[in-house]
């Protein structure tokens, strides 16, 4: 706290001569907000001491007496603020440190029944009567809602305190403050940025749009080769989090705080937001019912492991330290490993492509499903069977009916403890003593019960045989997904699995006891067969099938594993099954946010062609998509190109950015060393003027990326790196890549590399991943190429041969 000092009012600073007399005193205005709060903060009461309202509502009232005539209309107005404010605050919100470097990022006025307030938005409350300028913690739901819902001069109408208030806003400020000093205020009026201690008024290129407005702007042009559009970089050298809590528009708002039951399905292209929404609303559900969300409850779950770990860097300035962030394949692989401990093996890398499609396609686990309701039938039809003309027969099907909740596996083992006379059935008794009854549904139970009446082993044994028989898959996929298979793929889908099957089956003769000693010393080693090999999906279909057949999933206390909420980021990435597995492990009422983009898919096998198509084959049909149209990372000039990469293959969702920029820019070389030559000194100069930015140089395959890196490094550029395995530092330099590395990610400049014919062909695949690549750019995109430039680029593209 001691290295913020209170500020004096406008010290060591200046105003350009364009500023109007009334843009001044607006900046002067909120300088003097700035200083009078700081100068309370700085005596604040200890950590953890919840102010008392009625103590300052009494010192206001009293003070009416000797109030002169003009102050008596501001007294009563802070009355009101302290009064409706205090009953709206969270004793736990007063148990966080408060950030004195930037305390808030908003300022609200309004006019509410005849009476001016002001309320600051921060990330923390504080309500004083002392400075008549209250932090409001943006969580604070409704107060907050005014500063995202109702933008200046605005009538509102809401609930507040328990009571309908209406009021219009008179001044609505975004504000950035860095280390208790004023840099940037954003208003109807204009956006006036503090650079060399001058204010300047900047003017946006691109018509404001109803939202939030970004907080980075890059005026200016962009100059032949130059690298860089920015005039001031304020951002800090850890990449993790910009101010973007006041740059939540009202869409994005009313999702963050929609009801806290329930599925929120967010659907935004690149740069729309939502990931900011995903954990905001983290934030907002711990807020509102902390013991409920609280963190250590909270999972979410990602496609990779730089998206995660980027999270993972955000959530504590969220003040949500806890929340565990996942990357969904390694989860699955532990909770499979964990459930079924005896199938054992690496992962195949070599699975063929028709395969993987099969079993991520949620016709694979409608045959399972059908298989466990074959399985359950012929079990009933055998005890009748058995049974038959007995006087226990009637009694039996009975138990067994009465255990149709219960996970077959389970049912079995439960059904045979009864037969045994260990359990007794609610409503059906005991067995009783028909011997000879009780003898068959013995012999009968001893075929059907699981290996070692392990329950999982159950599951194993119809994972292991449901896809080797020919005649079963060829009847059952052309019914349950309708020209999705060829007979070719039918058969190639059959040989993989059974030649796994014998490789598991080989395998499991030899690990039994004794069979050692069946190999002869010399040449044991030689005959041992290799372990067997899973298929990566193999771990969902797997954990369905336990839910199916066992039961609930548990974690390693052996509790059902029920997490308060769940977060799923780049949900599109995710075949439905993957999706309907996270979605069950969710604590019934269900809290759930699922965040994606179609026109972002990297992966498309996965049968996630449609947020519609997916919510219906997991069960959750008619549930709202909630659509986002701004983009507000990526220029007019970025989204523009990577909307044309797309194509055919595009959504119809509208569309649009909030700034324009430099123009996207193909530079030709002859080849990969000119290239490098030129990239070099641009870059050079680009960190010269910019000594923050955070550059990212992508290749389409590693290979690429690999010879880059390795051309620049000579030239000495200054925090260079190679991200060969998504391992990001996100500090300011260039990171040199390929695009299966960035998913998610944002970066200030992108240069795509290699972008010819050979690298992006005409395919479905290379629109994907170009669009990708290119929406990771903020403020300017780069494309090079040494050969043909790729046919996926638009005409008209501004050209730049060297």
């Amino acid at each position: 706290m001691s290295a913020v000092q209170q500020p004096t009012i406008n010290a060591g600073t200046e105003f350009d001569s364009a500023l109007t007399a009334g843009e001044r005193k607006l900046i002067l205005e909120e300088q003097t907000i700035l200083a009078a709060v700081l100068g309370e903060l700085i005596s604040l009461a200890p950590p953890g001491e919840s102010p008392n309202f009625n103590e300052d509502i009494l010192e206001l009232r009293d003070s009416l007496g000797e109030a002169s005539q003009d102050d008596v209309a501001q007294i009563v107005a802070q009355m009101d603020s302290l009064t409706l404010l205090s009953s709206h605050l969270h004793a736990e919100d007063y148990e966080r440190p408060f950030d004195f470097e930037s305390p808030y990022f908003g300022h609200l006025r309004v006019n509410q029944h005849g009476r001016e307030l002001n309320v600051l938005i921060g990330n923390r409350s504080h309500v004083s009567g002392k400075s008549g300028f209250p932090i409001i913690d943006w969580r604070n739901a409704p107060i907050s809602k005014l500063f995202y819902v109702y933008g200046e001069g605005e009538e509102y109408e809401e609930e507040l305190g328990g009571r309908l208030v209406e009021g219009q806003v008179l001044a609505h400020r975004r504000l950035m403050i860095l280390k208790g000093r004023l840099m940037r205020i954003e208003c109807q009026q204009g956006t006036f940025q503090l650079s060399n201690n001058c204010w300047l008024k900047y003017v946006r290129e691109a018509p404001r749009l109803e939202g939030g407005q970004r907080s980075a702007l890059r005026p200016g042009t962009v100059k032949s080769l130059q690298l860089g559009v920015a005039p001031d970089h304020l951002e800090r050298e850890d990449r993790h989090l910009a101010a973007i809590t006041s740059l939540i528009d009202r869409a994005q708002f009313e999702l963050i705080t929609a009801p806290e039951s329930g599925i929120v399905v967010i659907d935004g292209g690149a740069g729309s937001g939502k990931t900011t929404i995903a954990l905001h609303r983290i934030a907002y559900l711990h807020f509102q019912d902390p013991r409920r969300f609280a963190p250590q409850a909270i999972m979410g779950l990602v496609f990779n492991k730089a998206l995660a770990s980027y999270i993972s860097g955000l959530l504590p300035a969220l003040g949500m330290d806890g929340v565990r962030i996942q990357v969904f394949e390694n989860f699955a692989s532990s909770l499979r490993r964990r459930h079924f401990p005896k199938v054992k093996g690496a992962y195949s890398q070599v699975t063929p492509y028709t395969v993987v499609r099969f079993k991520q396609h949620p016709a694979s686990m409608a045959l399972l499903e059908e298989l466990i309701a074959e399985t359950s039938a012929d079990v009933r039809r055998s005890i009748a069977a058995a049974l038959a003309g007995t006087k226990s027969e009637h009694k039996a099907m009975r138990a067994w009916d009465s255990l149709r909740e219960v996970p077959l596996a389970s049912r079995l083992l439960q059904y045979s403890h009864w037969v045994a006379g260990k359990i007794i059935l609610p409503e059906i008794g005991a067995f009783g003593g028909d011997w000879l009854a009780q003898g068959r549904l013995r012999e009968l139970l001893r075929e059907r019960l699981p290996k070692r009446n392990q329950p999982e082993n159950l599951a194993v044994n119809l994972w292991e045989e449901a896809f080797i028989r020919l005649e079963r898959l060829e009847e059952a996929l052309p019914r349950l997904a309708p020209g999705e298979f060829s007979s070719g793929q039918i058969a190639e889908i059959r040989d993989w699995c059974l030649e796994a099957y014998s490789r598991r089956e080989e395998y499991a003769a030899v690990q039994e006891p004794g069979a050692g000693a069946l190999l002869a010393e010399e040449d044991a080693e030689a005959q041992r067969p290799a372990p067997p090999e899973l298929d990566q999906e193999d771990d969902t279909l797997l954990l369905l099938l336990y839910q199916q057949l066992v039961g609930a999933l548990c974690n390693r206390k052996k509790r059902p594993i029920k997490f308060r909420h769940l977060m799923i980021d780049e949900a599109q990435d995710f075949s439905p099954l993957e999706v309907r597995l996270m979605i069950s492990l969710a604590d019934m009422p269900r809290s759930v946010t699922l965040a994606g983009d179609t026109d972002q898919r990297m992966i498309l096998h996965n049968s996630f062609d449609t947020w519609e198509d997916v919510l219906r084959n997991i069960g959750l049909e008619g549930t709202a998509i909630s659509p986002l149209r701004v983009g507000y990372r990526s220029t007019e000039e970025i989204m523009n190109f990577s909307k044309s990469v797309l194509g055919p293959v595009a959504t119809d969702r509208p569309w649009h950015a909030v700034r324009a920029g430099a123009p996207v820019n193909l530079l030709r070389f002859t080849d990969q060393g000119q290239a490098v030559s030129v990239l070099a000194e641009a870059l050079q100069g680009l960190l010269r003027r910019e000594p923050d930015a955070y550059v990212a140089l992508i290749a389409r395959y590693p290979g690429q990326a690999d010879t880059y890196f390795a051309g620049l490094e000579v030239t000495d550029l200054p925090r260079l790196r190679r991200v060969a395995q998504q391992d990001f530092t996100f500090q300011r330099g260039i990171d040199v890549t390929d695009v299966q590395q960035i998913k998610g990610l944002e970066f200030d400049y992108v240069i795509m590399l290699d972008v010819d014919r050979y690298s992006y062909p005409d395919d479905t695949a290379s629109r994907y991943l170009l669009h990708i690549g290119a929406t990771r750019a903020a403020h300017q995109l780069w494309l090079v190429a040494c050969t043909q430039p790729s046919p996926l680029l638009p005409p008209g593209l501004t050209q730049q041969i060297v």
